[in-house]
């Protein structure tokens, strides 16, 4: 894979989380021929798409087998609905591994405040050391199963086996809930 298509793939990714002028149905699917009218994705073919989404091999990308429409499987900005998409995490032994990772920037307010979705619908966690995002300086271990016992139904695995919340009402996971916070360098 170029440099050229990895590109395409995280502009891909980042139109189908964010960009709310795309003809979307309920649960987040653009057909490719509707993202070929746009400037930037106008190569994007049903046969792009799928190559796209096979050699990358990235669970942030779903693709119907005909590749005639694709969505990015979380992260959005945008309103969708969450059917067929999430599944509950009702234990935490079924949660080995649940880290948020982030920049030390914003660590101070996180220690006081907790995390925050954001304009997200979600505060993301990963499942497996891998999936931390690429530039994290800090790691934020949650305590599954002290957040399960006083939110239970509230943490989700995603189909790409990432973690989600919502958090509280305010969008927060406190930081009581935090087992460790892992300085990497």
């Amino acid at each position: 894979m170029s440099a050229a298509e990895f590109a395409d793939f995280r502009q891909l990714v980042l139109a189908l989380r964010h960009d709310q002028s795309l003809p979307y149905n309920s649960h987040g699917w653009v057909l490719t021929e509707d993202l070929q009218k746009r400037p930037h994705f106008h190569h994007f073919d049903k046969d792009f798409v799928r190559y796209l989404d096979e050699v990358i091999g990235n669970p942030r990308l779903e693709v119907t087998p005909d590749g005639r429409a694709v969505r990015a499987t979380n992260g959005h900005t945008i309103h969708i609905s969450d059917e067929g998409l999430l599944t509950p995490i009702t234990d935490a032994s079924q949660v080995p591994y649940c880290v948020h990772g982030t920049t030390r920037d914003v660590i101070k307010k996180i220690k006081l405040y907790g995390l925050h979705r954001m304009d997200r619908h979600y505060i993301h966690f990963a499942s497996h050391p891998d999936d931390v995002k690429r530039n994290s300086e800090v790691l934020i271990h949650l305590d599954v199963a002290k957040y399960l016992r006083r939110n239970p139904g509230k943490l989700f695995y995603t189909r790409s086996s990432n973690i989600v919340t919502m958090g509280n009402k305010f969008g927060y996971v406190k930081p009581c809930f935090f087992r460790t916070m892992e300085l990497l360098y």
